[in-house]
């Protein structure tokens, strides 16, 4: 078998579609075309011809991981289940997790960070909301734990944003008990809110418990 025409993808200029004896086998990379040294002309076996298969394929698995986790870091539990949803082979997904570790694009300890990072600039939540978030990312419990004891006030924090963002909604302007519940309902635990509507003077002689 021969390679007697490589084509330019019309949608996109950095794909080769390679023909061997007139038809059409596969499409390939710009990379793959000028690592494997493919030209027209050149003799394929049917076991070449399957390795450019595979690399074709664990490069197009990989693009799409580096599409998924760039949108927002992702655990190594997230991107092991989107792999599998697209269908991608066991052993591509082994190279494509080792290969993201390696070069710092995905690890669990820097995923935990940037979540807690994200939730309490975007939207504060208690600890406890946060350790069912990242639990249901699979993150490991030893790393769930250092990262979030880094944060050693931040129910406080989030307590005092949530308070004063509630109390400008006509429900809790003027109930503290349902803007108490709506609190401990997020995860905050009775003592802490009701240490922090204290710390904040927002309970007057009305608002009583």
């Amino acid at each position: 078998m021969k390679i007697s025409s490589i084509r330019t993808l019309q949608n996109n200029s950095n794909k080769y579609s390679v023909y061997i004896d007139g038809h059409y086998a596969l499409n390939v990379s710009a990379s793959i075309l000028l690592k494997q040294k493919l030209s027209i002309g050149l003799d394929i076996s049917k076991e070449r011809l399957d390795e450019l298969m595979n690399l074709s394929a664990q490069e197009e698995a990989y693009a799409s991981a580096l599409n998924f986790i760039s949108i927002r870091p992702r655990s190594v539990w997230e991107m092991r289940q989107y792999l599998k949803k697209k269908a991608v082979p066991a052993e591509y997904i082994t190279y494509i997790l080792n290969k993201l570790s390696n070069i710092k694009l995905l690890d669990d300890y820097s995923f935990t960070r940037a979540w807690v990072d994200n939730r309490q600039a975007l939207r504060p939540t208690s600890r406890r909301r946060l350790e069912q978030e990242l639990r249901q990312k699979h993150v490991e419990e030893k790393i769930l734990r250092s990262v979030l004891d880094e944060y050693t006030d931040n129910d406080l924090r989030a307590l005092r944003h949530m308070i004063t963002k509630k109390r400008k909604l006509s429900t809790y302007k003027n109930d503290t008990v349902k803007l108490t519940s709506y609190l401990v309902h997020q995860g905050f635990s009775y003592d802490d809110v009701k240490q922090a509507l204290d710390d904040e003077h927002l309970i007057n002689g009305d608002r009583g418990f």
